[in-house]
């Protein structure tokens, strides 16, 4: 499908997109697959994935975007399902940097992010 099909506009303008990956260790992240897919095939019973956020900043405005769809650093204060879910051990995503202190790192004043979205 062409952009043009779904009614959207051609414009100049762009946008930069930075890729953070709140979990810095994939590999220790364990979380039942059957939560997000069934059937699940033999031996891939636990999910290990990276959990991404994205800073969309528009190149004329410079207005940012946040779309945080990484797991907090402090699990236990999340969503109550979600709190749930890691206290009964059945979901581990360790993390070490949340996304704004990688942000901080990266040079980003948190402060000119001019909206969020979690999920």
């Amino acid at each position: 499908m062409f952009f043009h099909d779904l009614g959207i506009p051609a414009s100049d303008f762009t946008v930069s997109v930075k890729v953070y990956n709140v979990l810095q260790d994939v590999l220790a992240v364990s979380v039942p697959a059957t939560m997000f897919m069934k059937p699940v095939l033999s031996g891939n019973e636990t999910l290990r994935c990276p959990a991404f956020a994205f800073v969309v900043e528009h190149a004329t405005t410079g207005q940012r975007l946040l779309f945080d769809l990484g797991p907090r650093k402090d699990p236990l204060n999340a969503a109550p399902r979600t709190a749930e879910f890691i206290r009964s051990g059945m979901v581990y995503m360790p993390v070490s940097r949340d996304i704004i202190e990688q942000l901080e790192e990266d040079g980003v004043d948190v402060s000119s992010i001019n909206a969020a979205i979690w999920r």
